[in-house]
Order: structure tokens, then C-alpha cells, then sequence
């Protein structure tokens, strides 16, 4: 899953719960990553609070923090897991393997 949003409508509706809900009660993986951009990088106020909210919305959903900040390309990202069955050594070569065949030329920092 590249991409995972709810129409600005549906928001606060419980849809997108209910979807992370379904995805983990149907999927049998050893670990699902989240990027989430990062507010304390955000343009502006509003671009921050949009991103406080996505945070607050994993947080409510089991997802943890797993203490990795990566910047992928242009786009800072704070890195939240599910099951947390990998080191976050391990989470950090899993993230670059993926990148490397989606975007082979993106460049992967920590910070």
C-alpha cells in the first residue's frame, strides 16, 4: 500500500479506523511501517496541524513511534510501526529495500 488517505468529507467518521482495522485483521506480515510527515518541519500552521492530526489518528490506531526520522527525498517523516518485530536497524534496510526498487535514485537520511 503506497498511499493511504480519506476524502476531506469523510473525515472523523471512523472510516479510516475502520480500514486499518480490517487491513490488520485480514493481513498476516511481521511488521507494517507508517511515514507520517513530521510538524515540526511544516511550511506553516496549517500544514503542522494536518500532520499533528495524522499523527494523533496512528497513535489512536496502535501504531507506535518507532524513534526513526527519515528524510526521503525532499519530504521529512517520522517512521511508525504496528508490530514491532524488527529492530529499528532492521526497519531502517527494510524502508531503503522498498525505496530501492519503488524510487532507486531517493535519497534516505536520518535525522
Amino acid at each position: 500500500l503506497e498511499y493511504f488517505a480519506v476524502t476531506k468529507e469523510n473525515r472523523g467518521t471512523g472510516i479510516g479506523s475502520l480500514m486499518i482495522s480490517m487491513l490488520m485483521d485480514y493481513l498476516t506480515v511481521n511488521e507494517l511501517i507508517i511515514e507520517s510527515e513530521d510538524p515540526s518541519i511544516s511550511i506553516d500552521e496549517k500544514e503542522k496541524e494536518i500532520n499533528q492530526k495524522r499523527l494523533s489518528f496512528y497513535r489512536k490506531n496502535n501504531f507506535k513511534e518507532s524513534g526513526l526520522k527519515l528524510k526521503l527525498g525532499d519530504v521529512h517523516f517520522i517512521i511508525f510501526r504496528y508490530h514491532n518485530q524488527l529492530t529499528n536497524d532492521e526497519l531502517l534496510e527494510e524502508i531503503k529495500a522498498i525505496y530501492h526498487i519503488t524510487s532507486p535514485n531517493m535519497e534516505i537520511l536520518a535525522y
